[in-house]
């Protein structure tokens, strides 16, 4: 019983540890939020924290404006500025 109740905390405890760290968006992520109705300075917002994690070429600025996507939106991303950092 009480290792039973043990191992509960345990894994209740590593998922909440889990939940802190948001994965970096992707241009499918990017995408969908704005198939979804964000605006490009919540993007922008998002993009503070979370970061952007791959690259803007031919075939995902296409994507990102097929989806509704803005030139500046579209130079924000291919600039790099919101990259995954580098540890």
């Amino acid at each position: 019983m009480r290792v039973t109740l043990l191992a509960s905390f345990l894994l209740q405890g590593l998922a909440f540890a889990g939940l802190g760290k948001l994965s970096p968006l992707t241009v499918n992520d990017v995408s969908l939020m704005l198939r979804s109705g964000y605006s490009a300075s919540a993007i922008t917002s998002d993009l503070v924290t979370r970061h952007f994690l791959g690259a803007i070429d031919a075939d995902a600025e296409k994507q990102l404006t097929q989806s509704g996507a803005n030139a500046e939106l579209i130079g924000v991303l291919r600039s790099g500025c919101y990259a995954v950092p580098t540890e």
